[in-house]
């Protein structure tokens, strides 16, 4: 009865599995069908824009269609409206002017035109007649084409492109998308952009006409999940405020397109990575099951939607829950007539075997003279033969058992004394045997720990078995777990690095041939990718035939030893290319030094000569002045190197005004940025601090060889100076640590160090600039002495210690100068040092400055200046003053004189006192006479 209900609910279950695959198959066709409709509707029906447009302009340029003509031009759109089932064509021009042919929703057509001659700038909308003439003017209205999306776009991308999808401006309920072409005149210039509309409810309609089922659907979405077209009637927007709003899917008053986009977002995150046709299915709320496809259509002029298809299991699964409910209550009436029959059947044939059980028992509890009689059924018949059969067997055998059983017990008795006799022997062999293990055991530990020691480990190669055994050592050195099984020789092999295999089965070829041991060097490569230089040893083992029966080999790992080599060879070469840095250094130093030394000569000669005049003799001392100036700066650079490879370099600080260091650099380096058209900016937050204490002088001259680097490599773009506070530290110990880092000024008075703050700040500096940049090769050695960029080579300036002694003031000042660059990115210095705070010694500084001031007052005295009154009327231009100001700070007369030439004019008698001191090298009179007249002005 059990195997019939499984038969029955078997055969039930795979009816309705059958018909749920031929419902599975049946949506997959008809899924892919219903896409490859709708995917060729759309390559037709949104190819028919661009033709109509490649059509116009064809006609355009062969001269038959004039584009200025609106009269003619409007009928042209207006026949070709009467072929073509498209919403609107049309064309508008860059001022503004427009021609167009409209369908109503009854199919009449409308001319739309905007024209300064005969619209006066407004849009008058013409009925037409059956000829496609003007009969009446219907409306008039504001329209500017220009700010339509067909027209937008068009005019954006320079080519033939579809437009967003719109609303009509009169008519806010139609929704349409433009083909527009960008119409160029011969020269090239834009004369304006034509396009056609197509309406996409006519999608929609074209949808609704697929048969899917009675409730099937089918959508077209955008990329970002917006309605195009559906095969229901409802509208893909709504309007707010007379305003079309579309509709994303999700958003859909249809409650099965709305599950279907909420389980198309679950399984694609994003829309946009759809690149292939996709099928699943899924239950809505309801449990009711539902197949989808969505396929990705786009065409080649940016048009790039998903085609959804959904189809409801209930459209096909009727029937066969029909046929399913027939077979199960078929497979139900014949399981209850097999049941009746089965129970009468059990019934007489449970009387008989009753019998047989009854016999059974009797025999198993020793009453072996049992026959059973039994007829009616052939099978039972023979069972009841069988049974009287075995009963009289069994008689026979109880009587051979008993004599067995008698002789089987004097065997057993004797093979028990053999086995005592047996066991005592095997006793004493094992008690021998352990003896022997623990010895090898420790013979193998002894090996075992000789090998670690030694980094030494061994193999061993069975060529006939093909197997091989590593050593523990050996698993260690290349970088396995002991416990693991042992690799093969093939597995060996391939730890070896590839260029050195050939050496390796060399070397077994050696052993081969010659029966003698072998000594190699090769490398192999551990699991994590580390490599190990080793030693190998090998050796071959003779059978009794004396064939090579097994290879034995050793392996040294002589890493450390290579590692060693390596480093002698590197310092080795280091030295070398010091060495030779060096004479290349001094070779350089000695042209660098005699060549502003044979100018200075040089000119001094040529000023000795009467004949030469003081405008010449001006620019001779200019020359010999710089030459000095480009000396000094050399020799600067040689005594700066000579104190740091000495050790004799030390950290003199000092309270200063950073925010004054930074305006003094602003001013240094300005006029060079201008003249070469580059734009320098020095960009600090306002709460940097201003007075901080540390070394003024070394941050001063790394920060001017940083600039002055970076304006001198850019040739465009700008260099920036970066400066902000990165970390503030606790007081009291982070200022011992900060002041015993360095080896201490002795002239440094101890009353002022008790006039700094308590508190330290990390102070970040950054020079960053779009100069040609520095590859990487070069920016591993770029701060080492005597050594250049390949650019600074090229521009033969410089000489290879500026950002040398940089690196070194830098860590005196307690921090480490890093650089980041791309080869025609740009370059980035940067470095960060700890500063105190400066606080009491504010005013000490203030009075400093007010010294300076009344000594620059009375040098002006000394000067014989008091005498000019300078008037208040004298204002100059801050970009003039910020000029002068950077060729007074570097020293250049010539760009002094230049500049005070451009206020002879209207300032001649400032002109004069200002060209007194720049012929007589007064630059700190000169300053002090710009301060006042910027006071005064």
């Amino acid at each position: 009865m059990f195997q019939i209900s499984i038969a029955v609910g078997l055969t039930g279950y795979l009816s309705l599995r059958n018909g749920q695959k031929a419902v599975d198959d049946v949506t997959i066709q008809l899924r892919n069908e219903i896409s490859n409709r709708v995917q060729k509707h759309l390559d037709t029906y949104l190819a028919t824009p661009h033709q109509i447009n490649q059509i116009n302009l064809a006609a355009a340029e062969m001269g038959l269609l004039n584009l200025d003509d609106f009269q003619k031009t409007g009928q042209y759109f207006w026949k070709q409206m009467q072929i073509f089932q498209v919403g609107y064509n049309n064309f508008a021009t860059t001022t503004g002017e427009f021609i167009g042919v409209e369908r109503t929703d009854k199919g009449e057509l409308l001319i739309n035109e905007v024209s300064q001659r005969a619209t006066r700038g407004k849009l008058y909308v013409y009925q037409t007649n059956s000829q496609g003439d003007r009969v009446q003017r219907q409306a008039v209205k504001d329209y500017d084409p220009r700010q339509e999306a067909w027209y937008a776009d068009a005019v954006e991308v320079r080519r033939p492109v579809w437009s967003k999808i719109y609303q009509w401006e009169d008519k806010p309920e139609v929704l349409s998308l433009s083909a527009s072409y960008p119409v160029y005149g011969k020269n090239h210039t834009l004369i304006g952009v034509i396009g056609v509309d197509l309406i996409l409810s006519q999608i929609s309609e074209f949808l609704n006409g697929l048969d899917v089922g009675q409730s099937g659907k089918i959508l077209i979405l955008e990329r970002d999940g917006l309605l195009v077209a559906s095969s229901e009637i409802d509208r893909p927007f709504v309007l707010v405020d007379r305003q079309a709003r579309r509709l994303r899917a999700v958003k859909s008053s249809d409650p099965l397109i709305q599950a279907t986009a909420l389980s198309l977002t679950e399984k694609f995150a994003d829309l946009r990575q759809i690149r292939s046709s996709q099928q699943w299915e899924f239950r809505t709320a309801e449990g009711a099951r539902q197949f989808v496809q969505v396929t990705p259509w786009r065409d080649s002029f940016g048009l790039n939607w998903l085609i959804v298809v959904m189809l409801p299991e209930a459209n096909f699964m009727e029937q066969i829950h029909a046929s399913t409910r027939t077979t199960i209550l078929l497979c139900l009436l014949a399981s209850l007539v097999a049941f009746l029959m089965s129970l009468k059947t059990a019934q007489w044939i449970t009387t008989r075997i009753v019998q047989l059980i009854t016999a059974s028992q009797k025999i198993a509890s020793g009453d072996y003279d049992q026959k059973v009689a039994i007829s009616g059924l052939q099978e039972l018949e023979a069972l009841a033969c069988s049974f009287n059969q075995m009963s009289q067997e069994i008689r026979q055998s109880h009587a051979q058992l008993a004599d067995y059983s008698r002789s089987l017990e004097q065997k057993v008795k004797r093979r028990t004394q053999r086995l005592e006799q047996e066991v005592r022997k095997s006793t004493l062999a094992y008690r021998d045997l352990q003896k022997t293990e623990r010895a090898l055991r420790r013979s193998e530990a002894h090996l075992v720990a000789a090998q670690r020691v030694a980094h030494i480990g061994s193999w061993e190669f069975d060529v006939i078995k093909g197997k091989m055994s590593w050593s523990q050592e050996l698993f260690h050195i290349f970088g396995l777990d002991p416990d693991q099984p042992e690799p093969t020789y093939l597995e060996f092999l391939r730890r070896i690095l590839p260029e050195d295999r050939s050496l390796f089965h060399r070397a077994i070829r050696q052993i081969y041939a010659s029966r003698t041991s072998v000594r190699l060097e090769y490398r192999i490569v551990r699991p994590d990718g580390s490599i190990r230089h080793l030693e190998g040893r090998g050796k071959v083992v003779l059978n009794a035939q004396q064939k090579v029966a097994k290879l034995f080999g050793t392996g040294l790992d002589i890493t450390a030893l290579k590692q060693t080599e390596r480093e002698l060879q590197q310092a080795k070469e280091a030295a070398e290319a010091a060495s030779r840095a060096k004479g290349a250094f001094l070779a350089h130093m000695s042209h660098e030094l005699r060549t502003p030394l044979t100018a200075i000569l040089g000119f001094c000669d040529l000023m000795a000569i009467p004949q030469v005049s003081p405008a010449l003799q001006k620019e001779y001392l200019t020359i010999i002045k710089r030459s000095g100036e480009h000396l000094l700066e050399l020799i600067n650079y040689v005594l700066d190197m000579s104190k740091i490879e000495a050790g004799r370099i030390t950290f003199n600080a000092c309270v200063f005004s950073l925010h004054q260091l930074l305006w003094d650099l602003q001013g240094l380096f300005s006029f060079k940025a201008s003249n070469k058209k580059i734009n320098l900016v020095i960009d600090y937050a306002p709460s940097l601090p201003d007075l901080i204490y540390t070394d003024e002088l070394k941050l001063r001259q790394v920060l001017i060889n940083l600039l002055s680097n970076g304006i001198k490599f850019t040739q465009q773009g700008w260099v920036i100076l970066r400066v902000s506070v990165i970390g503030h530290l606790s007081p009291v110990n982070s200022h011992s640590s900060f002041v015993n880092r360095f080896e201490p000024n002795p002239d440094q008075t101890t009353h002022d160090q008790e006039q700094m703050a308590n508190d330290q700040l990390t102070i970040s500096f950054a020079v960053e600039d779009t100069g040609p940049g520095i590859s990487l090769e070069d920016c591993d050695r770029l701060f080492e002495p005597f050594t250049q960029a390949t650019v600074g080579k090229f521009s033969q300036e410089g000489t290879g210690l500026g950002l040398a002694i940089s690196r070194q003031f830098v860590r005196c000042l307690g921090g480490e100068i890093r650089v980041g660059s791309e080869v025609n990115r740009g370059s980035r210095f940067y470095f960060e040092i700890p500063v105190q705070l400066g606080n009491v010694t504010q005013s000490l500084i203030l009075a400093e400055g007010a010294l300076k001031h009344q000594t620059l007052e009375q040098d002006i005295h000394s000067a014989g200046l008091e005498a000019f009154d300078f008037p208040s009327s004298v204002s100059m231009l801050a970009e003039w003053q910020v000029n002068f100001r950077q060729a007074i700070l570097e020293g250049d007369l010539e760009t002094i004189l230049d500049l005070i030439q451009q206020i002879e004019e209207q300032h001649s008698g400032l002109a004069q006192q200002l060209t007194q001191l720049a012929n007589q090298f007064q630059y700190d009179q000169l300053l002090a006479l710009m301060q006042q007249v910027e006071g005064r002005g």
